[in-house]
């Protein structure tokens, strides 16, 4: 995985808000994050922040974190990533919140994509990695996982 998105644990004084965000939080995002924060505290979803140390997604992420005088911020460096790279990953991360219940569909949707015959191999695996990275315990699979995810697709079929 490239440096474009590496998962870091950063004061929250270190990390900057934007004059003008590029993407504006809902009101019901807002809430759900403050909640979140409040019973997770800097597990909650992370932010995602330029190579400045400016936030690019997650301002209401931060917000709950100051409200709630949580001091540290979890974070994913995303500069030089694209703006394609960008909405995918704000995708996948306000899917994980509630990974349980979209997983069969996130799954479906790898399907359908691969039965389309789009090369997204490679972009699995990276977001695999990238989601492995978010696990509070070091316990995991990722090599199996990542070994299954980067397989040609002959070798799926049973």
């Amino acid at each position: 995985m490239s440096k474009t998105f590496e998962v870091m644990f950063l004061p929250l004084a270190a990390v900057k808000l934007p004059l003008y965000p590029l993407h504006v939080e809902s009101h019901q995002e807002r809430l759900q994050q403050a909640s979140a924060v409040a019973a997770d505290g800097f597990n909650a979803r992370p932010v995602l922040i330029d190579e400045n140390a400016i936030v690019v997604d997650g301002a209401d992420t931060y917000c709950a974190l100051y409200n709630n005088s949580i001091d540290k911020v979890k974070v994913v460096l995303v500069g030089g990533a694209s703006e394609k790279e960008l909405r995918t990953l704000r995708r996948a991360l306000r899917v994980l919140p509630n990974l349980n219940i979209y997983t069969d569909k996130l799954v479906a949707d790898f399907e359908c994509l691969l039965d389309a015959g789009y090369p997204i191999h490679s972009y699995i695996a990276g977001l695999i990695e990238l989601f492995e990275s978010f696990l509070p315990n070091a316990e995991n699979h990722a090599e199996e996982i990542l070994a299954d995810a980067t397989a040609p697709p002959e070798a799926w079929e049973s």
